[in-house]
């Protein structure tokens, strides 16, 4: 994974430069166009999109955004964003519509429409889906392509979305990076960029807004936050059981579970049946949620048993909030154990309960890590340090000459979709979510 983190050092900086983009401080701003496909909502890769709208040099980058979700549109346009909505599809994965070669190849002809009519020089996939369309555009168009991936996915996936045909793919994770790597791409063309926060925005946005609206803790209690969907993949459920562990043992902790879910009732009867309903309270949905972290809570649980990188984490050490964290995916490369916070095996309440336990017997080492937390969010994990280096990667593809963009320059990309097309065992052929 090191190796993911000093890459993703290594970008240069665009203001001392001297590659294409950076001439273009006295001439018109690149036309970038920005495709995302995604649910009804704005959470974490959509928050990523917005916060480079909200940064990226607009006297450099002139973003435009072709979407299917209206929230996010919405948003962008608020930004100045000049933004395309339509009822986008993908195929092949579970959740997706039935294959219809019509209507493909319309998106793609439509992609090559707005590559011509906003003179579009470069596209930032802002997930894996929209490759699967955008790919035959950038090709065709002789323009270069980023997908920038937000999960892991699984070989069938890779191949669908025809991601290795990609000019630049990347990672918020060495996590999520690490499978194309070894499906035999270059490092050069895989790299990680971490999702960044923005300290300052957070902070304003705890300023700007009134508190949520969260019952008072118990005199004394350990205030424990846990912000997720309410999903049986986000693991709300181990943390009922390590609070029923805790209060048998008479250590007083009161949680509050943000979000919301299909899992809600089930949760509520779980805690009802485990006793512990009168030591949690469940807020729902709460926008913005940065007054939660500095207001309401003392520790943040994280107790997903998959997770890219944990944005959560990283918008609590805004606020000096240490966390507890299932050791899972990305999470690893955020917390530094015994540091910044602790993790543990996905799951396994007793071993949650008795880390809960260890940081409410020693409240100061749970200040000092919060202090480090904070640190190591402004030194590593910054919006500013991630647009940063998406302004120098898009420098760097800006550069590549457009005869290398075509399809006849792809062909060892072409050997690795075969390779990709080759299963590996049964567990290969299995759909996955985009």
């Amino acid at each position: 994974m090191n190796r993911f983190a000093i890459r993703s050092r290594s970008v240069p900086d665009p203001a001392n430069s001297s590659a294409p983009m950076a001439h273009n401080q006295t001439l018109a701003p690149v036309p970038v166009l920005y495709v995302h496909y995604g649910d009804q909502w704005i959470r974490g890769s959509e928050n990523v999109l917005l916060q480079l709208f909200r940064l990226i040099d607009r006297s450099k980058i002139r973003p435009a955004l072709w979407c299917n979700g209206e929230a996010l549109a919405r948003e962008a346009e608020s930004l100045g964003v000049q933004t395309i909505r339509s009822d986008l599809k993908h195929y092949g994965m579970e959740d997706s519509a039935r294959f219809n070669l019509r209507s493909y190849f319309a998106q793609v002809s439509r992609g090559r429409q707005l590559v011509r009519d906003l003179s579009i020089r470069l596209i930032h996939s802002n997930s894996a889906a929209p490759a699967q369309w955008m790919i035959p555009v950038a090709r065709s168009c002789r323009i270069p392509l980023l997908v920038h991936i937000h999960a892991h996915y699984r070989r069938r996936a890779r191949l669908l979305y025809g991601i290795p045909f990609a000019d630049s793919i990347v990672g918020v994770s060495g996590y999520v990076a690490e499978p194309f790597l070894s499906d035999g791409l270059s490092p050069e063309v895989v790299q990680v960029i971490y999702n960044g926060i923005d300290v300052g925005g957070l902070e304003r946005s705890a300023k700007d807004h009134r508190p949520v609206a969260a019952p008072p803790a118990p005199l004394g209690a350990l205030r424990i936050g846990v912000v997720a969907s309410l999903l049986r993949s986000k693991g709300q459920d181990t943390v009922l059981r390590a609070i029923q562990i805790l209060k048998r043992k008479g250590i007083r902790t009161f949680t509050y579970f943000v979000g919301e879910g299909p899992e809600r009732s089930s949760y509520e009867q779980l805690a009802n049946s485990l006793g512990v309903a009168e030591d949690i309270s469940f807020l729902g949905e709460c926008r913005p949620v940065a007054s939660f972290y500095r207001d309401s809570i003392d520790m943040l649980v994280l107790p997903t048993r998959y997770e890219a990188l944990g944005l959560v984490l990283l918008e609590a050490a805004c606020f000096g909030v240490p966390a507890i964290a299932s050791a899972v995916g990305g999470v690893p490369e955020v917390i530094q154990e015994g540091i910044t916070g602790e993790t543990f095996e996905a799951g396994n309440e007793r071993a949650l309960a008795l880390l809960i336990e260890q940081f409410s017997a020693d409240m100061p080492k749970l200040r000092a890590m919060g202090r480090a937390a904070r640190k190591r969010i402004e030194s590593q994990f910054s919006a500013e340090r991630m647009t940063r280096e998406f302004e120098g990667l898009y420098e760097k593809l800006l550069a590549i000459p457009s005869r290398r963009l075509g399809w006849t320059h792809n062909s060892e990309r072409l050997l690795t979709c075969l390779k990709l097309s080759i299963p590996r065992d049964a567990a290969a052929l299995r759909p996955h979510t985009r």
